[in-house]
């Protein structure tokens, strides 16, 4: 199976580290390495674990001056769900 995204991921600058938002507006800290836990469809079916977002930390100079990089669910995927989900989340400003 491809490593589909299921929820939207940001990844930004600052110590390493990543943080769950759960749908219920919960947060909590996790590993860097447990992040395809919760955003890939193959760990996360359908988004199963109930996840909004997940915001991954990282020294990357390039993020530095506030780039915000967002994966988010694609239209074109396989998964049908997905492709209901597909475009930018409600939280994500837009440009008018």
């Amino acid at each position: 199976m491809l490593p589909l995204t299921a929820v939207a991921t940001e990844v930004r600058y600052g110590d390493p580290t990543a943080v769950v938002e759960l749908q219920s507006g919960k947060r909590c800290t996790i590993e860097p390495t447990q992040v395809a836990e919760y955003v890939t469809e193959a760990s996360n079916p359908t988004n199963e674990r109930e996840v909004e977002r997940v915001e991954v930390y990282g020294r990357w100079p390039i993020l530095e001056p506030g780039i915000v990089l967002v994966d988010t669910p694609g239209i074109g995927s396989v998964i049908s769900k997905t492709r209901k989900r597909a475009g930018p989340p409600s939280w994500m400003p837009t440009a008018p």
